[in-house]
């Protein structure tokens, strides 16, 4: 891949995103989900809320968004710990099955976080030492991803957008994390293509 390209890509994504005439729909919305990471070889489900922005040229769209959340899991003396943030730039094709649009989708961007398990004890004293962290990994990279998202309109040239969003993302330059599942549900207001 050409440098020029991947200098580019981000800039053409969102000039069709905020600029662009052709993309005659445009959708601000709120996320909300969970993300499987993996912490010592068991999947541990966090909840996510984010958002973002969606156009649409006809079956083109391109997005804008993120998302990030954390949760604490006790099992047994010890405590899973998952937490992580980040956004990313998406473009995909959308087709319209009954009244449902279906929009395959491929994403990059970046993301922080971090995974860990330790003795309960010690994150309930804030005395934590070497000896109880079980397992543990953070850091920072480029993420990258695909997934599909499926959305309903409610109204004509304006209205609300409601659906679901679900694939696969991971972190494979940086700090890396294996592709991981997401799922979120999403709800949005906007202009609508009214040629759709």
């Amino acid at each position: 891949m050409k440098l020029q390209t991947v200098l580019t890509f981000p800039l053409k994504v969102l000039y069709h995103l905020l600029i662009d005439s052709a993309y005659q729909e445009r959708i601000a919305y709120g996320s909300f989900g969970v993300d499987g990471y993996r912490v010592n070889k068991s999947r541990l489900w966090i909840p996510i809320f984010g958002g973002g922005l969606v156009a649409r040229n006809s079956s083109s769209i391109v997005s804008a968004g993120g998302d990030g959340g954390g949760r604490i899991k006790n099992i047994g003396e010890d405590d899973q710990l998952a937490g992580g943030g980040g956004g990313a730039l998406s473009i995909g094709i959308s087709s319209q099955i009954g009244n449902f649009q279906v929009s395959p989708f491929v994403l990059v961007g970046g993301e922080g976080g971090g995974i860990a398990q330790i003795r309960h004890e010690a994150v309930v004293n804030k005395s934590i030492t070497k000896a109880d962290i079980h397992d543990s990994n953070g850091g920072g990279g480029l993420m990258n991803g695909a997934g599909i998202r499926i959305t309903y309109r409610i109204g004509r040239a304006y209205g609300v957008l409601i659906g679901v969003q679900f694939g696969l993302r991971g972190v494979l330059i940086g700090a890396i994390r294996l592709p991981r599942p997401f799922i979120q549900a999403i709800v949005g207001f906007g202009k609508f293509d009214t040629v759709l």
